[in-house]
């Protein structure tokens, strides 16, 4: 038996369009006797639960009716990451985006979403200006396998980062920087590897210390958190080509002054709410 995953109106699967504002994740299980491309035919109705079963010959015995074409994709990068885009879409209001995406059109024709050869989502950018993203992010944002870039700049996202970015370990480039995040920075991003360029400053994290292991990233070229809350620096070992800049912060002089920050060739802390009023 195969496992396979149905998303609704997404990925090849054309004909109806959208109706609701929420787009639906859909499994359908028990497939049998697939052939090799997976194809089979069926159709669906607006607000269905389309959770059923398919026979032997193929044909989905409940919550859809025949009449559309569909594709089962497989358990690939471009399932995976196809339902994270889903998730993000929903949890953040995607009706509302100031780009928002067409679910009849194929992925690599969304807004700010770029794939690499392997049809995996290396690139998100729906930051820069903003693009009126509201809400928070779900932990399926750690689920694109092969994701470099990741830009949510300048939107409305609240809540904190969870703990599953850190599962992002080809991630080279994000920014978060200008939104509401609250909580604290996980600790999970020190897993980043990849990662060069962070900048999160504009939110209102809570006073926990940055992650040690992400100030120290073997690769970090540039970490930007300013106009935050950040009270303290932990120990760290920065790569000598990291530039670290946490100005307008809450920081005292042991923070600034302290051993690690004075081997970065760039490292910026002025003004310190705590220094200077």
């Amino acid at each position: 038996m195969i496992r396979a995953l149905f998303i609704f109106n997404f990925i090849c699967l054309f004909g109806t369009g959208v109706w609701a504002q929420q787009i639906q994740r859909y499994v359908v299980g028990n497939v049998g006797n697939t052939n090799s491309t997976g194809n089979v035919t069926v159709s669906w109705t607006i607000g269905e639960t389309a959770i059923g079963a398919f026979a032997n010959s193929l044909q989905l015995n409940q919550g859809f009716h025949q009449g559309e074409t569909a594709e089962i994709v497989t358990n690939n990068c471009r399932t995976t990451d196809s339902l994270a885009l889903v998730d993000l879409y929903n949890a953040t209001a995607g009706w509302n985006w100031t780009n928002s995406w067409n679910f009849n059109q194929p992925i690599n024709t969304w807004y700010g979403v770029i794939l690499n050869a392997n049809g995996c989502v290396q690139q998100i950018g729906l930051g820069g200006s903003g693009n009126n993203l509201t809400g928070t992010l779900p932990s399926s944002i750690g689920d694109f396998a092969e994701i470099e870039v990741l830009n949510l700049d300048n939107n409305n996202i609240s809540g904190s980062i969870p703990s599953e970015f850190g599962n992002l370990t080809t991630l080279r480039q994000t920014t978060l920087v200008a939104n509401n995040l609250t909580g604290a920075i996980p600790a999970s991003m020190g897993n980043l590897t990849n990662l060069e360029t962070c900048t999160l400053g504009q939110n209102t994290f809570s006073a926990d210390p940055i992650p040690a292991a992400l100030l120290s990233l073997p690769n970090l070229r540039l970490f930007w958190v300013d106009f935050s809350l950040i009270d303290s620096l932990p120990p760290f070992s920065p790569n000598a080509n990291a530039s670290i800049n946490v100005p307008n912060n809450y920081l005292t002089f042991d923070d600034i002054l302290n051993g690690t920050s004075q081997t970065l060739a760039n490292f910026n802390a002025t003004n310190q709410a705590k220094v200077y009023r």
